[in-house]
Parts: C-alpha cells; structure tokens; sequence
C-alpha cells in the first residue's frame, strides 16, 4: 500500500503554503475535504505499529529524484506532501 500524506503548513515553506491552501479549497469545493496533515518523520512509525512491514518514506524531494532525473523543464513535485509505502503480512 502506498498513500500520499500532506505535510502540515508550518513544516512547508509559503511557496507551497499557498498550494496547500489552493489545493484544501479545491477539495473542499468539491466534497473532499483534506481533514489532516502528517509528520512525515512520525507517519512510518505510526504504520509500523498497525502492523506494516517495509514501511518506507518518500519525500518529494526522493521522488523528483527517482523518477525524474532527467527532466530539463525544472517541473517539480510540491514540496508540501510525501509518499509512504508499506506492506501488510
């Protein structure tokens, strides 16, 4: 299982501040309300005790990395959310 956790606001610089805020608007408008952020440093942990297993943290800065180390366009992921991994078993 994989999901994608949204930092908390003071954790982000404003940049990515104001995509949160975007973002949480957006959802919200459209009957998703984002309810939460993470610690991304405290999340793993919080898996590992519901009983995952290989629990691994991505950052956006990791991801930029891994899959797309070649881009010339400067696109990047926003810094203000991560991914986590893990499995059950």
């Amino acid at each position: 299982m994989s999901i994608q956790i949204i930092l908390p606001k003071h954790a982000v610089g404003q940049k990515d501040r104001d995509a949160i805020d975007f973002f949480m608007r957006m959802s919200a408008d459209l009957g998703e309300p984002w309810i939460n952020a993470q610690d991304p440093e405290e999340f793993p942990e919080r898996l590992r005790k519901m009983g995952f297993n290989d629990v691994e943290l991505m950052t956006s800065t990791d991801a930029v990395a891994r899959y797309t180390p070649v881009r010339t366009d400067d696109l990047r992921m926003g810094g203000y959310c991560a991914m986590v991994k893990g499995l059950i078993g």
